[in-house]
């Protein structure tokens, strides 16, 4: 783990450079929020704990802090505490990066100047740090000046009769000074509640003007509109981010043109605009969704010798007089938005709540920041189960890790409650490094347990096979010594490794040379399952259930079990069979020369590491 590092890139959207510091226990967070800042072009220090930061602070003096509130050891408010309390220090503007759970009012408290919450916005991010450091520029550009007329002062008491046309000319300046400032502080202001791109409202701020508009005008019909560029990547790739942002700025100004006068409009972040049709009906929602949708179409955007074709998948929702959540209603118009582009894109769709595939992704939305947070907070655990052997006895216990989280009140969340959110919304591979440090962590505080066993699976998912840096955190985490590799076993669904198999080759091999085992879990599903087989260097092969639970009265999931079994024993392959829920499963599973098996019938997941 890398403690602290700096980077230094050049940009052109401000011509001072400053000292950024980014404090946060999670590696992962430290990434994106320096890969958000690296455009800005200032000096990037990172640390990992509140003391690692303490002592680069002292050597550093940053300009600006964006601390983690929760970390162990000495938390984020502790770290602040002890900043304000040393006069070197005191001055340092802190901005508090926290989760949706965490204490702002505690923060602010402790001398705190600002927040963001977790996951964090690109743009707000931007805002928030550029309006703070501008601020601190501006505070010490006046402290210099103020330290300059203070001794003007002392020398226009001395000489007052010489110097009065002098004083004149100083006041002038300072009064043309606190104009400046006060244009500056505006500026600031517009900026804090402004996309600085496009000028129209950021998230937070049209958060706020939708609330209040709920509150204020309730009973009345309006349209929320969510509308997502298709193939923007495309101007980006072919012509730069210079063109795609300019792209950005002239849809923006279409959209404007198309809006009512007490409508409002707003960029989230990215290609992703969003706006309130005030007064509106469904209907009439769907005629203005349609005109904006065909004002795109029709749009086309030149950049050099380039002309590009533009178009837009529009979500749209009424907004009934009696719901006032906001983030429910772009829940659903995200959703309605995302069902548009699964339907071919550059249409609009309307979100109905009787419709089950929508009520699912708008779920899924909903609990990816509670995803984010349970990973901040540790709220996972790790069942265990076991996987007996049929044929030999084997020495040490065998089992499989499972996943559950505990929810904000602490009830168990079952793996089908979150992990299909966890993958859509890219989190699978961090909740796959939080499952093997713990396991480390758990070997390391108890020796005597890893002594007694024989080989714990753990399930991978695509999104980690997939990503270079998980292969680095794997060797990192097996040179500590705390999970031995012929003690570990990563089970790979079948439907992974035949998606991306040359990557998946290339994972086996390379973690098998250093002694793990690898199991293809719910073999037979695929309709190439045999065709793979012989390409997959892999140690056992799991059974899928599918084929298991009913094999003792079904002829042909029997000889299902039968045929996998048979053709893995003939490769060298240990099989193993799930869902094995009672005696007579067991009883033929043995019969028919299954290696191991594993199902409530042998075990029920029991708690394992909390």
């Amino acid at each position: 783990m890398i403690e602290a590092s700096t980077s230094t890139s050049t940009s052109t959207s401000t011509s001072r450079s400053a000292r950024i510091l980014i404090v946060d226990d999670t590696p992962a967070n430290l990434e994106v929020i320096s890969g958000l800042l690296q455009p800005l072009g200032h000096e990037l220090s990172t640390a990992t704990s509140g003391e690692r930061a303490l002592q680069i602070v002292e050597r550093l003096l940053p300009d600006l802090i964006l601390l983690d509130i929760m970390m162990p050891g000495i938390d984020g408010l502790e770290t602040c505490r002890r900043l304000k309390s040393n006069p070197m220090t005191a001055g340092i503007p802190v901005i508090f990066v926290t989760g949706a759970g965490d204490n702002v009012d505690a923060g602010f408290a402790v001398g705190g100047v600002d927040y963001l919450v977790k996951p964090v916005r690109e743009a707000e991010l931007g805002a928030r740090v550029m309006a703070h450091l501008k601020l601190g520029w501006l505070v010490r550009e006046l402290a210099e000046k103020n330290a300059g007329l203070e001794e003007a002062r002392q020398e226009l008491e001395r000489r007052v009769l010489e110097r009065t046309r002098e004083l004149s000319v100083a006041n002038r300046n300072l009064r043309l000074e606190v104009n400046e400032r006060r244009q500056a502080e505006d500026r600031l202001n517009f900026l804090a509640r402004h996309d600085f791109l496009t000028r129209l409202l950021n998230r937070p701020a049209f958060e706020d003007a939708f609330a209040h508009l709920l509150s204020s005008r309730a009973g009345l019909p309006h349209c929320l509109l969510y509308l997502d560029l298709d193939q923007f990547k495309v101007v980006n790739d072919v012509c730069g981010h210079v063109a795609g942002d300019e792209l950005l700025r002239e849809v923006a100004e279409l959209i404007r043109g198309l809006l009512g006068p007490g409508d409002l409009l707003a960029r989230l972040g990215g290609d992703e605009f969003a706006a309130l049709l005030v007064g509106v009906s469904i209907e009439q929602g769907k005629r203005q969704a349609d005109q904006i949708r065909r004002a795109i179409e029709e749009y086309r955007f030149v950049w050099e010798q380039h002309t590009f074709g533009v178009a837009a998948s529009v979500g749209l929702a009424a907004v009934k007089g009696d719901e006032t959540s906001v983030d429910a209603l772009l829940g659903r118009v995200d959703a309605a938005c995302f069902a548009a582009k699964e339907e071919g894109r550059n249409r609009v769709h309307v979100y109905d709540e009787q419709v089950g595939d929508l009520q699912t992704r708008q779920a899924q939305m909903q609990l990816a920041p509670r995803l984010t947070q349970a990973l901040e907070q540790d709220r996972f655990v790790l069942y265990r189960q076991r996987i007996k052997p049929l044929q030999v006895n084997e020495e040490g216990e065998h089992f499989e890790v499972l996943l559950r989280m505990r929810d904000e009140q602490g009830g168990l969340v079952q793996p089908h409650g979150f992990i299909p959110a966890a993958e859509r919304f890219g989190l699978m591979a961090q909740i796959d490094r939080w499952v093997l440090r713990r396991l480390s962590w758990h070997y390391r505080r108890h020796p005597e347990q890893l002594q007694s066993l024989a080989l714990c699976s753990v399930n991978l998912s695509g999104l980690s096979l997939g990503d270079p840096m998980f292969e680095e955190f794997v060797e990192r985490l097996l040179e500590e010594g705390h999970l031995p590799p012929p003690k570990l076993c990563f089970e790979i669904t079948e439907t992974v490794a035949v998606t991306n198999l040359p990557r998946t080759l290339r994972f086996i091999h390379k973690f098998r040379r250093l002694g793990l085992r690898f199991a293809l879990d719910d073999f037979g599903s695929g309709v190439s399952s045999y065709a793979y087989l012989k390409s997959l260097p892999v140690d056992f092969l799991k059974i899928d259930g599918v084929f298991v639970k009913d094999m003792v009265s079904d002829p042909v999931d029997r000889a299902m079990v039968r045929s996998i079994n048979e053709i893995g024993q003939v490769m060298g392959r240990r099989t193993i069979a799930e869902y094995a829920e009672n005696g007579a499963i067991i009883a033929l599973l043995t019969d028919l020369g299954v290696d191991f098996a594993q199902g409530y019938g042998l075990e029920q997941p029991q708690p394992f590491i909390y």
